[in-house]
């Protein structure tokens, strides 16, 4: 099963000092590092919650959770469970799979010029297709949030987004089957599209069928 939390941060200071301590020495330097305050905030904040969640998952205390990663930065867990995080403005989104691989990505609805950025993001069999659309502003941000979910799933970096083919609909879908190379091989995929409120737009990418149950809307840090 896929479980899935979105999480909305309401606060100036989303989190306390004794939370903060519970990232590790990786995830404090990349949130110093953060020159703009509410960006470091929301990161650690969107951290903190995902050591929440998994450690209520796992039953372990969250800063007792150790993250590891693979060459390309996808993080995971020994033994554990895999997951996906994204956060976008104000909102979290968290995706946890018991088995199998998950990506997930959150973006709030606003005006992007994806026009500019074409031929970086898309395969040469994505703008051929693309170019059969009348460009519209949601679908467009629709279409990129399924493909970095896609890219997290397969755990590949963004550098490969040209190298990820997905179909280009433009009416959200509960669910339905992708074609993602891997490794050089094409498998299966399963492309999900989460319901979610405040204006904002995500999805989910796993090797699992129709599985992903509804999104929680939890308030972590009231």
């Amino acid at each position: 099963m896929v479980d899935s939390w979105f999480v909305r941060l309401n606060a100036s200071e989303p989190f306390s000092p004794e939370q903060l301590e519970w990232l590790d020495g990786y995830e404090i330097e990349r949130y110093l590092l953060i020159k703009d305050e509410t960006k470091a905030k929301r990161f650690a904040a969107a951290h903190i919650a995902l050591r929440q969640i998994l450690g209520n998952y796992l039953n372990v205390r969250p800063f007792d959770i150790e993250f590891y990663s693979n060459q390309y930065g996808k993080p995971f867990i020994n033994g554990g469970p895999a997951f996906s995080l994204s956060h976008s403005s104000d909102g979290i989104l968290i995706a946890i799979s018991a088995r199998g691989t998950i990506g997930a990505d959150l973006e709030r609805i606003k005006t992007v010029d994806f026009q500019s950025i074409l031929c970086d993001i898309c395969s040469d069999s994505e703008l051929k297709r693309l170019s059969q659309y009348p460009y519209n502003q949601i679908d467009w941000l629709r279409f990129w949030v399924r493909k970095e979910a896609a890219v997290k799933a397969i755990g590949t970096g963004l550098q490969s987004l040209s190298d990820v083919a997905i179909p280009f609909y433009s009416k959200k879908s509960d669910y339905f089957r992708v074609t993602l190379r891997q490794n050089g091989n094409l498998k299966f995929w399963y492309l999900y599209d989460l319901d979610i409120p405040y204006g904002f737009m995500g999805s989910i990418v796993t090797n699992q069928a129709r599985i992903v149950k509804p999104i929680k809307i939890v308030d972590i840090f009231s």
